[in-house]
């Protein structure tokens, strides 16, 4: 595989998964890359669907990368933002500040997925946390993307468990946060109360 992996700083880091053993070629797969705005704007009435910028390419995919990765050019067909600068380090021990676009949406394999991306480089990559978000994995005696094997129907995203606890209270009274308010302003003087359905009891 091209060396095109990158070391990040914060949560751009490498992730490098146990294939000893394995000689591993590139791995590539077809993607659709969208403006999400465009769609947006669709939803809106502003924009009709011809408008939306979408664009197909040949993807590599990198399973050392954290974040996906999209050139320039590809960045400027979809007008893409670019929100933020990160500092990548290449494998080589070079490092370059790099802009990170505004979430784009990746399309692979029918699965979809928001994602961040740095723009460098010539070519689209595919980096670990897209192949998380949409249940794939990399055969690498096939040298092809698949899904779960587990799922193969549909991607399943694992979360850690939640735990409810008790709301939170408003000092002001018992009631909980989150419970519907109707504010009424009296004038004068400037001062304003709340009024529920419900009485508060405190």
């Amino acid at each position: 595989m091209e060396e095109t992996s990158l070391h990040q700083s914060l949560d751009l880091q490498l992730i490098q998964k146990g294939f000893e053993g394995i000689e591993m070629g590139e791995v590539r797969v077809t993607v659709t890359l969208t403006n999400p705005m465009d769609q947006a704007m669709v939803r809106e009435g502003f924009k009709s669907d011809s408008g939306v910028r979408r664009i197909e390419v040949d993807a590599l995919v990198d399973t050392g990368a954290v974040n996906c990765v999209v050139p320039s050019c590809v960045a400027d067909t979809l007008g893409l933002a670019r929100v933020f600068k990160q500092t990548a380090r290449y494998a080589d021990g070079r490092e370059e500040s790099v802009d990170v676009t505004e979430p784009v949406l990746f399309e692979i394999m029918g699965r979809k997925v928001f994602e961040e991306c740095l723009v460098l480089g010539d070519e689209v990559l595919i980096g670990q946390r897209a192949l998380e978000s949409t249940d794939l994995f990399v055969d690498c005696r096939s040298g092809r993307v698949v899904p779960n094997p587990d799922r193969p129907d549909r991607p399943v995203i694992n979360i850690r468990r939640v735990t409810i606890r008790e709301p939170l209270r408003n000092p002001v009274c018992s009631r909980p946060y989150g419970t519907p308010f109707h504010y009424r302003f009296d004038f004068p003087p400037l001062a304003w109360r709340a009024e529920s359905n419900r009485p508060c009891r405190d």
